[in-house]
């Protein structure tokens, strides 16, 4: 039976934070082996008596917070997203920015696993204003390469994928630490490759549009980012496309060219090689004509 936080006095509640400061020292016994059995339930149990007593502190938050990980792990999803709600109203009332932030972040891969993709959208775009409330600018990063991500592989918006990007790409450079740099610069490579793969799934299937869309999309926002291997990978995929599948070497020429003189730029020997053979084949398609 649930007891009304208003059954109890003040030196009541003050023995219940105790007890849930006890619960949280027993579950660090068991971080040996995180998301037992034993260590959730333990979890859990704090989580109940901060709901029951409303016993507020950082440390029974953020015992409330490791539940929710723990159980977006478990794929028992609903009741993630309902205590993350708890935890996001807990943090708002303890006016942290920066704790809020992370709330938020967790609701959002709480509602991602439940496939209510929208609304974790919604929550990474209030988490990345208390990060930036917060003047945290790696964990506004963090946010955007969360955000990225979904836009690209959930739902295929791939332009907006690379906008996000973009912005991780740029804020990073200002205010974010090495380590960040490097993490924002592997998803942009990530992001890339997939794109590049899924213009390659288009190309097979005979959606040549679309796959032409990629093609020039990765092509843009890789010179734009200083990438060079991956624009001139896409140009040689669009020209040896427009060649082979499409049979206009007359439009594949030039681009295949394009290709070539950045390889040769930028020293990559591999594409350097490709280009040429493929520049040779299209000549000689040419010639056959």
């Amino acid at each position: 039976m649930t007891v009304a936080s208003s059954h109890f006095n003040a030196e009541e509640r003050a023995d219940a934070a105790l007890v849930v400061r006890l619960l949280g020292t027993l579950t660090q016994t068991f971080s040996a082996e995180p998301g037992s059995d034993a260590e959730v339930r333990l979890l859990r149990a704090c989580a109940a008596v901060t709901g029951d007593l409303q016993v507020v502190d950082s440390f029974s938050v953020a015992c409330l917070g490791s539940l929710i990980l723990y159980l977006i792990e478990r794929k028992e999803v609903d009741e993630a997203v309902a205590l993350s709600r708890r935890e996001i109203a807990i943090r708002r009332d303890l006016d942290n920015s920066g704790q809020l932030a992370q709330a938020l972040r967790r609701q959002s891969r709480a509602l991602e696993s439940a496939e209510q993709l929208e609304e974790a959208l919604e929550a990474l775009a209030e988490a990345f204003s208390a990060a930036q409330d917060a003047n945290e600018p790696d964990l506004a990063v963090t946010l955007l390469l969360d955000r990225a991500r979904i836009l690209g592989t959930r739902f295929g918006r791939f332009d907006e994928a690379l906008r996000v990007l973009q912005d991780a790409h740029e804020l990073g450079g200002r205010a974010g630490g090495l380590d960040i740099r490097e993490r924002v610069r592997e998803q942009i490579e990530l992001a890339l490759s997939w794109m590049l793969q899924s213009a390659w799934a288009a190309e097979e299937a005979g959606e040549t549009d679309t796959a032409t869309q990629l093609y020039l999309l990765v092509d843009e926002t890789a010179r734009t980012l200083g990438m060079p291997a991956f624009a001139a990978q896409a140009q040689y995929n669009h020209a040896r496309m427009l060649g082979a599948t499409m049979g206009q070497p007359d439009r594949a020429l030039p681009l295949a060219q394009r290709a070539l003189a950045l390889a040769h730029e930028y020293a990559l020997d591999d594409q350097v090689q490709h280009a040429t053979q493929l520049i040779r084949a299209i000549r000689r398609d040419l010639e056959n004509r």
